[in-house]
């Protein structure tokens, strides 16, 4: 603790601060805060751990060839899965439609068609935040940073 406060000497070597009031409430203050961050961030990283494990279960039975099922256009082959994004051809459709994967599964446009639908539909928010997560986690990081030091 850093304290502009009265120091006293008691004996030879050893020293007492006495903190001022409003030294020891703004040292309350930044703990009560550094606690409520932590809690946030760790949060944040239950919940991209969590993602990550529902997205490796997912690819994990996906690869080019597989069907999938779409909430308009119906069952449809995976062309092609690059990073998030994956292509699928529709019967009707004269071109492959393309669709952020995990997010399109969360908000129920895509199905898998497998026991994998109960682990999406159980985890539908945390996937239609797919692309937000890795920031949050990031801004929580660094919003606790400054705040170490109170833990």
């Amino acid at each position: 603790m850093i304290y502009s406060s009265q120091v006293y000497n008691l004996y030879d070597g050893i020293q007492y601060d006495h903190p001022k009031g409003t030294e020891k409430k703004l040292h309350r203050e930044r703990m009560e805060k550094a606690a409520a961050l932590k809690e946030s961030y760790e949060q944040a990283r239950a919940d991209f751990e969590c993602l990550e494990e529902i997205r490796a279960v997912i690819l994990s039975h996906l690869q080019a060839g597989s069907n999938i099922i779409h909430k308009v256009y119906g069952t449809g082959t995976i062309v092609s899965m690059e990073g998030q994004a994956i292509s699928i051809q529709f019967p009707a459709q004269a071109e492959p439609k393309k669709f952020m994967l995990l997010p399109s599964l969360g908000g129920g446009f895509l199905r898998l068609g497998t026991e994998d639908d109960l682990l999406v539909q159980s985890n539908a928010k945390l996937l239609q935040m797919d692309g937000s997560l890795e920031r949050r986690l990031k801004s929580a990081e660094a919003a606790l940073e400054p705040y170490q030091q109170y833990l």
